[in-house]
């Protein structure tokens, strides 16, 4: 399950996205378990995500053009990633994690007038604990996000003051093999989209 933890700061909040439901990744190649070779090892990852939207301004609550708060949200994650071998002293240091870069797509169903939002993003993963049939990591990821419909578009909206925003996705997760070269992650986490008019 894919659970949302939202942590309140002194910037304003757009769109935190609690994340709840099912979270899975499947890796094209063997990764993050056997990190004892030298080759590095390459990673294709997809994700189906499904969650609610913390409606944090009055636009998100209902006052916009249908008169509805914002309440399902889904995306659909895809990209590549490079498993760290320990050959430079940061990747022994940080206990061998992997990096890559993926591509975003939120989609909320009852909310047209946010746009057809979109993002490209870097991601690290941080392994906290290794044992032979699972990896417990923290995962970092920061982007760009496109082709929001802002407020010079929809007057009723006051979250989204540009059609850029940026994306921060902090959040945890457990990845266990389930056969040669395919891994089932679930995990903890949140999409936040700082963007406030």
């Amino acid at each position: 399950m894919y659970f949302d933890l939202k942590i309140k700061s002194s910037f304003s909040l757009l769109v935190s996205i609690v994340l709840l439901n099912s979270f899975t990744r499947l890796h094209a190649m063997e990764i993050r378990i056997d990190t004892s070779g030298t080759k590095r090892n390459i990673s294709l990852f997809g994700s189906f995500q499904y969650g609610s939207v913390m409606r944090t301004n009055d636009f998100m609550k209902g006052q916009n053009s249908l008169n509805e708060p914002v309440k399902p949200y889904r995306a659909a994650v895809a990209g590549i990633s490079v498993q760290t071998t320990g050959n430079e002293l940061w990747e022994q240091l940080y206990n061998y994690p992997s990096y890559g870069v993926g591509f975003y797509k939120p989609v909320f169903p009852n909310a047209p007038y946010l746009g057809n939002p979109f993002a490209f993003y870097g991601v690290v993963s941080f392994p906290m604990r290794r044992t032979p049939l699972a990896t417990y990591s923290f995962d970092m990821g920061f982007g760009i996000a496109f082709n929001w419909r802002s407020h010079r578009e929809d007057r009723y909206n006051i979250a989204l003051g540009s059609s850029e925003s940026i994306i921060f996705m902090p959040s945890f997760s457990a990845e266990r093999r389930i056969a040669d070269k395919l891994m089932l992650s679930l995990g903890a986490g949140f999409a936040h989209f700082p963007m406030a008019r």
